[in-house]
């Protein structure tokens, strides 16, 4: 049970030091328009989030604490190369949007 705790700690402390990387990203990418792309980028954060405040106790009675975990788990590994997508076809999707800096 303590290495699950320190896992989860050190993707915590992992996740919440990559946040402003992000947001430094939109605000390259954006430029003029930077405080739109954050607001919005925010505002889809805490949609998401109080999504799941609603979802997350129906969700765990009746899927159990196991089944529950294990779905949010295989959510999480699907999504885990999204930066690298983004990486990769990041300038791609950048020349695709009118208001993003054309390098």
């Amino acid at each position: 049970m303590i290495p699950l705790l320190l896992l989860h700690s050190l993707v915590h402390e992992i996740l919440t030091k990559l946040r402003p990387f992000s947001y430094q990203y939109i605000i390259d990418s954006y430029e003029v328009y930077a405080a739109s792309a954050l607001a919005s980028a925010t505002m889809i954060r805490y949609v998401a989030s109080g999504g799941m405040v609603i979802v997350a106790t129906p969700f765990y009675k009746n899927m159990g604490v196991p089944y529950t975990l294990t779905i949010m788990a295989c959510l999480s590994a699907l999504m885990a190369p999204v930066p690298f997508v983004f990486y990769k076809y990041g300038p791609w999707i950048r020349s695709k949007s009118k208001h993003a800096i054309k390098t």
